[in-house]
């Protein structure tokens, strides 16, 4: 079992699988189930996402209590937000460093259903690395949206 909990009290937790390969998971918030069970995860196939406004995640790993896998592994991103960002694209706002180990899931919401989402996300993201490979992986883009990308950088543009 594992619990992950924010910094600053009131505020909400996304978080994202991002690498990894899960049999069965439960995840809880204390408030409601927000997926029964996470079942057969594996990275290669999905990006998943939970989102707790209780500002507590509890992860209970079935394998644990059934045996049925052998093993668990994964790598996850875990973003607190305050409830008055909850509108907001996840790292919406944010200079994210990236290098050759840095995976950022980005979305256009935090999964709030009861919650309206921000129509226009907006993401800077600076390499330092003039050999680094940018990569972008489009999970979903609806026909209502489109996706932009702008080099703003002179030197290397």
């Amino acid at each position: 079992m594992a619990e992950v909990l924010p910094e600053s009290s009131g505020d909400y937790l996304w978080f994202a699988f991002i690498n990894g390969a899960i049999e069965e998971v439960l995840i809880s918030d204390n408030v409601t189930i927000s997926n029964p069970a996470l079942l057969g995860y594996e990275s290669n196939y999905a990006v998943n996402t939970f989102v707790s406004t209780s500002g507590y995640l509890n992860f209970q790993f079935l394998n644990q209590i059934f045996q049925k896998q052998l093993w668990t592994a994964f790598d996850a991103i875990v973003l607190p937000f305050s409830p008055s960002s909850a509108s907001e694209c996840p790292f919406s706002g944010q200079i994210i460093t990236l290098d050759n180990d840095t995976i950022i899931p980005i979305s256009s919401e935090y999964g709030i259903y009861d919650i309206t989402p921000s129509n226009n996300c907006s993401w800077t993201f600076k390499i330092d690395d003039p050999g680094y490979q940018f990569k972008i992986y489009i999970k979903q883009l609806t026909s209502d949206y489109a996706l932009f990308i702008k080099n703003d950088n002179i030197t290397n543009g």
